[in-house]
This record gives C-alpha cells, sequence and structure tokens, in this order.
C-alpha cells in the first residue's frame, strides 16, 4: 500500500479511536456502585458525581389502590436522591424524606423517578401515581428541592383520552431530558410527552400517544429528536415494543426501532451508535411477576438489527453514557427493597457478556387480588340468565370475555363460567361489581340492581375488557339470588381514591412535601 493510503488510513483509525465508542474488542461490565434501593433515572454532575433517583423501600402504611395496580399498595417518604462520587463505591443520601409508594403490595416501587442537569441547575422529577401529584423540582447544591411544575394538577386538568383504560389520578411521570431551556418528560401512564419551561414552569403537551404504549424512557438522538421507549400495549408480548421520534415541535415518526420487548431506556454513543435496555424479557402470567434475569443492553444496528450486549440483567431502568465513554446502568430497579440496587459500568464491545450475579429478589408484596366469592363448579341452567365466557386463547394478547359486550336487565342473573386454566375476575373498573377469583372451569353470579354502562376488566389481566350494558329501572327486579358477586371497590375511580386515601396522605404527606423541602444529610 502507497505511504500516502498507509497514512491516511491510519487517520481514520485515529479517528474512530478517538471516537471512543467503536464496538471493536471484548465487552467489558462492573459493578461501580452499590447499596440503591429501587433505582430508577440518573445523571452526572459537573464534578463527576452520579446522582442516582430511587423510588426507594416500602413505607408501612398501605392505602387502596385501583385493582389493575395490585389492590393496594404501602405509602411511605422513603424516596431519594443518591449520590455515587467519582470513581464510583457505595451510594450515599443527597436527598431524603420523598414520598414514595408501592405497586402491587410493594413490588414496584414509585418515588423520585429522575434527575438531570441542565442549565447549570439539576431538576427532580416524582412520580405520584394515585397519592401525591408528581411535581418537576429544582434541586439547590444543598439538596433543597423547590417545585417548577406541578404535573400532577395539570394532568388531572388535562386528562388522557378515554382509549386510556388504566389512567389514574395524577399520572406517573417517568424520565426527563432537557433541550435549550425546556425539559421534556414522559409520562408511563398518561402516555404523553410533557415540555416544562425552565424559566416560568409552564407545562405543555408535545404529544399524546394513543392507544396505550406505556411510554417510559427518553433521550436526545444525534439527529436532535426525542426518542421515547414505548412498551407497547398490555400484557407486554415480545417484540411488541418499539422507539417513537418525536421531535421538538410535535413531529412523530411511530416505529424507528420496531420488535422490542419491555423498552424502558435508550442511549447514543459518541459514533451515533443506538443502545436498547430491555427491562425483561418474559413475564409469567400465573405468578404474576417479570421473570428474573432477563433484561439485557442491545445494540441497534444499521439494518434494524439487535446485537446483545450484556444479558441477565436484573430489572434494568435507566442508562447514560459517561464522559469516558462507557455506559452506566441502573440494575436492579424494581424489586431492590434492600438495597440490592446497582450501577453497572460497560464499555461496549462485539462480544456479549453476562452481567454481574446479583442476589434473587427476596419474597415482599403480590398482586392484591380479591378473594373467591362463593362460586360453583361448571355451569348451571339458571333460567334467564346471560351467560358470559372467559377465554384464554392461544395468543394471551386475546385473552378476554366473550362476548366483549353484554346486555342484562336490572336485577338479572350474570353467570360468569372461567373456561382457561388460570383464575380470572370479572371486576367492575369503578367497583360495582366483582366476582373474586374464579378457577377453571368454575362459575360465579353477577347482579346489578342500576341501570347504566359498566366497563369492567379481569383483576390480576387488566388487558382483558368488557362492557355491560344494564336496561330497566331500578328496583324492579329484586335481587334475591345467591351467590352473587361482592359489591365492594378494589377498583377504584379517582375520586375515590383521592376520598379514601385523603385522610392518611394529609398526615404522612404533609410531612413528606415539607421534608422534601429541607436539605438532606451532608453528602
Amino acid at each position: 500500500m502507497p505511504r500516502r493510503l498507509l497514512l491516511l488510513a491510519g487517520i481514520v483509525a485515529l479517528a474512530a479511536a478517538q471516537a471512543g465508542n467503536a464496538a471493536t474488542g471484548p465487552t467489558k461490565v462492573s459493578i461501580y456502585a452499590t447499596g440503591l434501593y429501587n433505582p430508577k433515572g440518573m445523571a452526572f454532575g459537573t464534578d463527576g458525581s452520579l446522582y442516582v433517583a430511587e423510588s426507594g423501600p416500602p413505607g408501612n402504611v398501605t392505602v387502596p389502590l385501583p385493582v389493575n395496580f395490585g389492590g393496594s399498595g404501602p405509602i411511605g417518604t422513603r424516596g431519594a436522591v443518591a449520590k455515587i462520587r467519582p470513581g464510583g463505591g457505595a451510594a450515599v443520601p443527597f436527598v431524603t424524606g420523598l414520598p414514595n409508594i408501592g405497586l402491587y403490595g410493594g413490588v414496584e416501587m414509585l418515588g423520585a423517578a429522575d434527575v438531570i442537569f441542565s442549565n447549570g441547575k439539576m431538576y427532580e422529577v416524582a412520580a405520584g401515581h394515585m397519592t401525591v401529584s408528581p411535581k418537576l423540582s429544582v434541586v439547590s447544591p444543598q439538596g433543597k428541592l423547590t417545585t417548577l411544575s406541578n404535573i400532577g394538577k395539570f394532568n388531572n386538568d388535562n386528562p388522557p383520552p378515554p382509549s386510556n383504560g388504566d389512567a389514574v389520578p395524577f399520572g406517573n411521570p417517568f424520565a426527563m431530558v432537557s433541550v435549550g431551556d425546556k425539559i421534556y418528560i414522559t409520562d408511563g401512564n398518561y402516555n404523553r410527552v410533557l415540555v416544562a419551561d425552565e424559566h416560568t414552569g409552564k407545562l405543555s403537551i408535545l404529544h399524546q400517544f394513543a392507544p396505550d404504549p406505556t411510554s417510559t424512557g427518553l433521550t436526545v438522538g444525534p439527529d436532535g429528536k426525542l426518542y421515547v421507549a414505548q412498551y407497547g400495549t398490555a400484557p407486554y408480548l415480545p417484540g411488541s415494543g418499539e422507539i417513537d421520534t418525536v421531535t421538538t415541535s410535535g413531529v412523530v415518526h411511530f416505529g424507528a426501532v420496531k420488535g422490542l420487548t419491555t423498552p424502558i431506556a435508550t442511549a447514543f454513543a459518541k459514533d451515533g451508535t443506538m443502545y436498547v435496555l430491555q427491562y425483561a424479557a418474559k413475564f409469567d402470567s400465573k405468578k404474576l411477576r417479570y421473570v428474573v434475569n432477563t433484561g439485557g443492553l442491545f445494540r441497534v444496528n444499521k439494518d434494524g438489527s439487535k446485537t446483545p450486549v450484556v444479558t441477565h440483567l436484573m430489572f434494568p431502568t435507566s442508562m447514560i453514557f459517561g464522559k469516558d465513554g462507557a455506559l452506566y446502568i441502573t440494575d436492579f430497579g424494581n424489586e431492590a427493597n434492600f438495597g440490592e440496587g446497582t450501577v453497572i459500568r460497560v464499555v461496549p464491545g462485539d462480544t456479549t457478556v453476562v452481567a454481574p450475579k446479583l442476589p434473587l429478589p427476596r419474597v415482599h408484596g403480590t398482586y392484591d387480588v380479591p378473594s373467591a366469592n362463593s362460586t360453583f363448579a361448571g355451569t348451571k341452567a339458571i333460567k334467564n340468565a346471560v351467560k358470559l365466557d372467559i377465554v384464554e386463547p392461544k395468543q394471551v394478547l386475546k385473552w378476554g370475555f366473550s362476548p366483549s359486550v353484554i346486555h342484562a336487565k336490572v336485577g338479572q342473573k350474570i353467570e360468569v363460567t372461567n373456561t382457561g386454566l388460570i383464575s380470572h375476575t370479572m371486576t367492575s373498573v369503578t367497583g360495582a361489581f366483582d366476582t373474586g377469583l374464579i378457577k377453571h372451569n368454575d362459575s360465579a353470579l353477577v347482579v346489578v340492581n342500576k341501570p347504566g354502562t359498566y366497563n369492567f376488566i379481569c383483576s390480576p389481566h387488566p388487558w382483558m375488557k368488557g362492557t355491560l350494558i344494564v336496561t330497566g329501572s331500578a328496583g324492579a327486579i329484586a335481587a334475591k339470588s345467591a351467590p352473587l358477586a361482592k359489591v365492594h371497590s378494589p377498583m377504584l375511580n379517582g375520586m375515590a381514591v383521592v376520598l379514601v386515601i385523603g385522610g392518611i396522605l394529609v398526615g404522612v404527606f404533609g410531612l413528606a412535601w415539607f421534608a422534601r423541602r429541607r436539605p438532606g444529610p451532608a453528602a
């Protein structure tokens, strides 16, 4: 090869090396930080320290929740922002005493959701989700929080479309990034991207996704677009997730990357290579839990294919590139109620490696399904009863009720038979009726004594939905049937949630929001 060409080749190689992120050589992975409680989003400060939002461990007070979020959950003031000094090590407190809540009895904790640095200031966003209105706050160098935007109030004033079947009061902010003097925030429950003005705190909606894709991670790509990780619709089957892009003017491109499973974060290397973080590969519909050690880090190739870089991650929740070109990932981001959460450091290469081994989650929390009513085996020849079957086709996403829309007269019996192999319920989303768990080949009876339209779900499998239309005059038919579905309210609507837990929240979270604005322990 001529010397000139050799020199040119050397310059090209040097430029590639300076990019610092070319996937050459073996992938290297190590534990960077330990001692975190359900770590979520993170950001590097100007001093090189890494700040991590922590949802925290469960509190000691249990409150009722909408049934498709577990029925009940613990609340407390154990959310936090942790600080990890340059070089890594054990996490130390920076901000403490932040409100948090546990879904499914504490399996999934919500609290501090993300932190960023923008224009010389640190910001924190919290996931309120049914209890405390989530807020975007400015964090002082001493760890004192000052509210910039009341996201929960904005969400309640601007509710999502009716197609969002699990919308709850206040929403659930998840991740944020900044561009210029604007902060962009994803909401995993309301499925939207919000925009907050750093100067005024004014909020607006950049884009509302539909019908219910569960928007999670958010990052800015080399092209200046916002890349939004979308789980897809429940039950989040393998390959049903994708990455959508949104420009800062609101132009959307769906499916920039397709065929993903529970994508929860994206990041771009200096050379423009895109990486996607997978929360988990499988969901156990019987245990109602995600399968451990099935998370992963994937490189997205130019042809759209995905190459695994790190496997066997334990519920990872966020990632960010450091100035050193390494990728930092919060691992054990859920079910780490005893401080098992870590940050791992990855130098992506051209090999696939297994994540550092972590302990299995300790048993805590469960899906709080209603106790079974008095049910009976098989079906009965009940005169004039409306028949409703619970069915389990081969495709889990098509599990549901047959027919999906039923009609009944006031006081008429509805016989609900479970033809599936797994226990299910027929549960009104407003608490008007609930069969409790119905086992395989068993049946239960429901009677409604007021006319109206009633939407219902299977409480442990909330993607199973149906509608009951009751006509006639209230009291026209006496309810003399037994056994009947219990009339109680594991599934609370927005106003009911506020009324039921309001008294508890005034005491618990009044102190919490006061504590939020006080400095945390010295870091």
